[in-house]
Parts: structure tokens; sequence; C-alpha cells
């Protein structure tokens, strides 16, 4: 990822807005957060009626919503429809609490999947990836220090972008899709006049206009859109040649360099409360009936983009398989162009003009992290060490200090033995009690005796053994005393799954391809004793107060195998 210098600013000036609209209690008045099971339903409810006041208004006065995003026998519904039927329920949930939404706009996150591609971390975070710790600084409840999580690091510092939509006048839900931290580099924080007014804006897809090159073509759905912002066309991810192709059917020319520039579908997608109350009418039987999930991106979108032509509808069909298994003559939801078009003409009979459909450009130097895998994962973390652009941004997010030792490691509220050399690293919030060295890497709210560590990360480990780490390898809740070695190769990755009958150390390779359901998710790998399948059953439902007891309970089991050891 590479920020410019102009960017960097503009990223850093709304990673201080987000943090002031907190303070200063102007942030999004309405959060609903939109899960794929029960249980994490609660799980979310309860944990953000507590931490809300610390991540959206300090006043404690935005309105927080979780529900789930499946009905009745359905197994999944797809944002889109997952959205509408979220939407549903924040009408009635604010009618019984006298709530009025309708004057702002409404901030859906959307938090579905397995996490299969972050195990064995999902399996320790109770089965929900979105709750895995973020880098962003950990806040104090109660006077006990609580690590933010993935998805409320990304509803943070996305809040701005829905107060810059209400501010100019739109009003709808934001749907922020994913736990992924998107921080915009626009500015946000100009005043309302300085980018023309949203009121007249329905449906507003997300981009970053970037230059096309091959990994992102086959990486991104693209937006194809006009000066005047209203959107074109989407193309699905497709190989380099293929889209330029499709690019130059839709009138898009080469720049001066030759190269050709588009719109990156970023995944939020805002739409007004009068297409979602029309939209939720006329999709109502498509949110019930079994077998039918529709998201935003790209086929939703791409139909309501062609305000109508059904013959280049058709074209598309028939050259696109996969819209065929969706919307083909025997596909799941064959009516989905027709359906769109009656929200346009339901939309137009009620409010006398054409819906429109516009993008709005987040900067092509949007500041993008995740932990959907775990490559990703570890550049995360080991940002907090980066010394460009993404290092200052990390450790802005993390709340530390930019300047470095004479040694080269910024060293926050940590402990570090005489005994361990530590250069080029950063640690925070822990504790080295033993000796070895510490190279090139990341240390958060963790514990250790001896440690070997170079270029790799730890993140709320508590181990008083011996401990190595290798390039690229790293570890996250692990746990194990004075009588447990770990050793680590390089790309490795090390978590301790604290189930019902006892704690189980669980490793995986970088590498490993965990989509690969029969022969790396239900079998067990890398010496495990179980499948990652197995775990995923055993903690399903695990509430995040159940685990912080079973931590607890491990880690001073650990205090006293210590304590006899040294006794």
């Amino acid at each position: 990822m590479m920020i410019s210098g102009s960017g960097l600013k503009r990223v850093l000036a709304n990673i201080e807005l987000a943090k002031t609209g907190i303070e200063r209690s102007e942030s999004v008045k309405a959060v609903v957060l939109v899960t794929g099971s029960e249980e994490d339903r609660k799980r979310w409810r309860r944990r953000l009626n507590r931490i809300a006041p610390f991540i959206f208004n300090r006043d404690n006065s935005t309105f927080v919503l979780s529900v789930r995003e499946k009905i009745d026998n359905k197994t999944r519904e797809g944002n889109f429809l997952g959205a509408l039927l979220a939407y549903s329920g924040l009408k009635q949930e604010a009618e019984r609490s006298k709530i009025k939404y309708r004057g702002s706009v409404s901030l859906m996150g959307m938090l579905f999947g397995r996490g299969e591609r972050m195990s064995p971390f999902t399996q320790i975070e109770g089965d929900c990836k979105p709750a895995i710790a973020s880098t962003a600084v950990n806040i104090v409840i109660d006077g006990e220090k609580t690590p933010i999580s993935e998805v409320e690091e990304a509803l943070m510092f996305f809040a701005p972008v829905a107060v810059y939509l209400e501010n100019r006048g739109f009003r709808g839900v934001l749907n922020k899709w994913g736990d992924e931290t998107q921080i915009a580099s626009i500015d946000l924080g100009e005043a309302a006049g300085e980018n023309g007014s949203f009121s007249a804006y329905d449906i507003m897809k997300f981009i970053s206009a970037k230059e096309v090159s091959g990994e992102l073509a086959g990486d991104k759905d693209w937006v194809v859109y006009n000066k005047d912002r209203d959107m074109i066309d989407q193309f699905p991810r497709n190989k380099m040649d293929v889209l330029v192709s499709q690019l130059k059917e839709r009138g898009v020319r080469p720049y001066g360099d030759g190269e050709y520039y588009a719109g990156v579908s970023l995944g939020p997608v805002a739409v007004s409360y009068q297409v979602m109350d029309i939209a939720e009418q006329v999709f109502h039987e498509h949110i019930r009936r079994k077998g039918v999930c529709l998201d935003f991106d790209p086929y939703v979108l791409m139909a309501f983009a062609m305000r109508g032509d059904a013959e280049r509808w058709n074209a598309v069909l028939e050259s696109d398989q996969k819209l065929q298994a969706l919307a083909g003559p025997k596909g799941a939801v064959p009516d989905l162009f027709e359906e769109v078009n009656k929200v346009r003409g339901m939309f137009r009979d009620r409010y006398g003009r054409e819906l429109n459909l516009k993008i709005l450009d987040l900067g092509e130097d949007i500041f993008w992290t995740d932990v959907g895998r775990h490559d990703a994962m570890r550049k995360k973390y080991s940002a907090l060490n980066d010394k460009g652009a993404i290092g200052i941004i990390a450790r802005k997010l993390e709340n530390i200090p930019a300047a470095r030792d004479g040694k080269g490691n910024i060293i926050v509220n940590s402990t570090v033995s005489h005994d361990v050399e530590v250069r080029d690293s950063v640690l925070i919030n822990s504790t080295v009690r033993g000796k070895g060295s510490i190279q090139r890497s990341v240390v958060k709210d963790s514990v250790f005796g001896d440690i070997e560590m170079t270029e790799a990360f730890a993140v709320q480990s508590f181990r008083t053994g011996k401990t190595v780490l290798k390039k690229n390898s790293g570890i996250y809740k692990s746990l194990g005393s004075t009588l447990d070695i770990l050793s680590l190769e390089e790309n490795m990755r090390h978590g301790t799954l604290l189930t019902a009958a006892g704690p189980i150390d669980m490793t995986v390779a970088e590498s490993t391809d965990l989509r690969d359901k029969e022969r790396a998710y239900d079998a067990p790998v890398s010496g495990n004793k179980i499948s990652f399948g197995t775990a995923y059953n055993e903690m399903f439902g695990v509430s995040m107060e159940e685990l912080e007891k079973r931590r607890e309970k491990a880690i001073e089991a650990i205090k006293r195998i210590d304590d006899v050891n040294r006794g």
C-alpha cells in the first residue's frame, strides 16, 4: 500500500476527526450490527452496549442494535437482502424505543462468515473473527484495559464518513461491509458546502480511483462513472486484458500515460431511507425464500446502473457464468433485473424523478487493512514497526509516539530484562523477564520469559518458558508455562484454544489453504491434536465473558506451575 504525503496528512486528520467526534459526542447516532448467528447477535449486543461511549459518542447517545442476518430456516441472505432485513429490524426497534433515526445516517456493520482463513484465531475468539484484536489503542472501561476488536476499529474510523454524508443532506443507511479498517484520504472535515449537496443521492457506491493493474484487476470489482459522479457500470474482478476491454466498451479512455483508471469497489454502499423502504417491499419474498442470497456487489448494483437497459443486461447475462447461476432462467433469482427496475419505477412514481445512483471516491490513498487472512494479519500488526507512511498511520491508531530510542525501538509501558537485546522493534504494554533478543518485531499486550524473535509478532500472549519466533511467524493469545518451549519456523502461527476441557495448542502455516475443507480444515494439520472444524464446533456459542474467565483461569494455572518450578 503506497500513500502519498498529502494522502497521509488526510488519513491522519480523519483519524483525529474520529477521535474528536467521540469526545464531543458528534459521531453517528444509530449503529446496526448484522451478524450471521444468534450467538453472535447476543455477543455483539452486550459488547457494543458496553463499548459504544468509547468508539462512537462519549455521552452514550448512540442507539445500538444487533440483529441476525438470517430469518426462519435460511442459511444466509447476503449483504443486500441482509441489509433490508436489518433495516426492517431497525424500524421496528426504533418505533418501540421512540428513536428518531431518519433525520441522520445509520451506520450498518455487516459481519458474516465462519472465518476459516483465520483459523485457529477465529476459534480462539469463540468462532468470531471480527473479535480479533486490532492495532487500535486499548481503552479503559471500569478501570480495566480493554482491547479494541477489528470490527470496532472498522466502525469507529468509518463513522466520520457517515457524519460527512449526513452534513451534506444524505439520509439513509451507510452499509459498512465486513471488519476491514478503511480510513478515507479525502477531507472528511471540510465545510458542508464544499463538495455539494447529497440530498438527492439515492444510492452511493464507495470507490477509490486507481490505475488498473494486473494484481488489482483480478482481486477487486471495478466501477465506471462519469464526471457528474453517476455510476455507469460495475465489473466483477477479472483478468486485466478482459477488464480493459470491458472498460473500453463503456467509453473509458486511457490517460496521457497510456494507462486505464477506474474505481476500485471498496465494499461500502449508502442507500437512502426512501430507497430502502421500497426495496424492502419489492424484495420481501426474496428475503424469506430459502436458497436466495443477494449481495450489493457486483450484480445488484450493476442492475441498478444499467437503468432499465435490458439489452445490455442480457448481453452480460449471456457472457457471465456467475450471473447466470444467480439470475439466469434456472438461477436463484431469475427476476433480479425486473425486481431492480420495479424499485426504480416505484421510486419514480412516488418521488417524481429518476433514482440517482452515484459514486463517492474516498481517495486514492485510502488506508485499508484487515485480518481476513494470515498474511494480512501479519502485515497489519507489523505495520506498527513500519518506517514509512503505513507505520505512521498504524502508530497513530495505537496512539504511541513516533520517536525511537538509540537502538531503533519504540517501547511503551513495557518492562524488558537487561538480558534481552531489543533492536528496531515496537513493544507495547508488555513484559519480557528472561534473556534473549527481539529484532525487528512487534510485541503487544504480552508476557515472555526467554525469547528469540526476529521479524515476527506477538499479541496478547503469555509465555513464561522459552519462545522462538522466526521470520514472519506470529502468535496470538498463545499461552505456556516455564515447562513449555515454543519454537515456530518461518511463516508459522500459534495460539491456544481455551476449550471447556482445558487449553489446546494449535498451529498453522501462513501458506495453508484453509478453504480446502477436506485436507486443511476438517483434518488436523501442522501436528495439531484436532482439526479446525472440530475446534469450531467445540467453541461454538462460547461468550466473550466465558472466554475471559477461561483465559484468567489458564494464566493462573501457568503462574502456579511456575511457582512450583522455581521452588
